[in-house]
């Protein structure tokens, strides 16, 4: 109400009514939907409200948000995950690497200096296992398969003792028989698959730097860049990346669950997040 989040619909006034379902219908104006039951029936009641919900101008018609905005949101969830500090006046870096994209922050006080987002992440890797197997084995696997090397045997950097690397057994589809048939794939082999996704990743963060404010750079160096996201699991990536970068860069306790963590910090405390919400779009 006014440009306020109201924890409580209690505070608009519909004649004692409860409202059931907060929706939007545009980027601007919000709708209260109220289901009521007298003698004539169950009818609908709508009242337009104001509200604001940190989602401002870039809203679509069903109320999401673009995919832009959305990667920041995520980012800045992921740093909060990852406990960087994020409101102080030092730059942090979150590399947060997901399913279909991997995206990049720098943040400072509060808000986000620099941010960038590339659809090269944990999928991609996975099509790449399924096209190296493919054309270098003539076998066909599906991703479940491909999930589950990427899980054992996948790595950024090509192991230097070839004699201990790792192998996995996998079955799929012979592709000139039609039959199945089981083939032995080795931990170089996949590092060779992931390396053009690693390089994109890699420059992805390259980039990110040579963007970044110099002051902001300096804390970077002394912090290090926070990885987050179940791509960042891959055995050797933060390795490659301290290699590329010259700078230190460190998985995260609890990856996988950091933008939820996150996120859920930042809705306990709207009061203390309404100002980044608000600038971040």
């Amino acid at each position: 109400e006014n440009g306020e989040v109201l924890d409580n619909f209690d505070a608009f006034d519909f004649g004692g009514l409860t409202p059931e379902l907060l929706y939007t219908q545009d980027g601007n104006e919000y709708y209260v939907s109220l289901n009521v039951t007298d003698e004539f029936g169950t009818h609908t009641i709508t009242e337009q409200v104001k509200a604001y919900i940190g989602v401002k101008g870039d809203a679509n018609l069903d109320g999401t948000v673009n995919a832009k905005d959305a990667a920041k949101l995520l980012e800045y969830a992921a740093a909060i995950g990852a406990g960087l500090p994020v409101e102080k006046p030092v730059g942090s870096m979150v590399l947060d690497i997901g399913g279909g994209t991997t995206e990049v922050a720098v943040m400072s006080l509060g808000g986000i200096v620099y941010s960038n987002a590339v659809r090269t992440a944990g999928d991609q890797m996975d099509v790449d296992i399924i096209d190296f197997v493919r054309k270098n084995k003539n076998l066909l696997i599906g991703e479940n398969t491909a999930e589950e090397i990427k899980k054992r045997i996948g790595t950024a950097i090509a192991p230097k003792d070839k004699a201990n690397e790792l192998t996995m057994k996998i079955k799929g589809r012979d592709l000139l028989s039609g039959t199945p048939r089981e083939t032995v794939i080795t931990e170089t082999q996949i590092a060779g698959a992931l390396a053009q996704t690693v390089s994109k990743i890699v420059d992805t963060v390259r980039q990110a730097l040579e963007l970044t404010p110099p002051e902001l750079s300096a804390d970077i160096a002394d912090l290090g860049i926070a990885m987050t996201g179940g791509g960042s699991l891959l055995r050797g990536l933060d390795a490659a990346i301290r290699a590329a970068t010259g700078l230190p860069a460190f998985l995260v306790d609890n990856p996988l669950a950091c933008v939820a963590c996150g996120s859920g910090k930042m809705l306990s405390n709207l009061d203390k997040n309404k100002h980044v919400l608000q600038t971040m779009y």
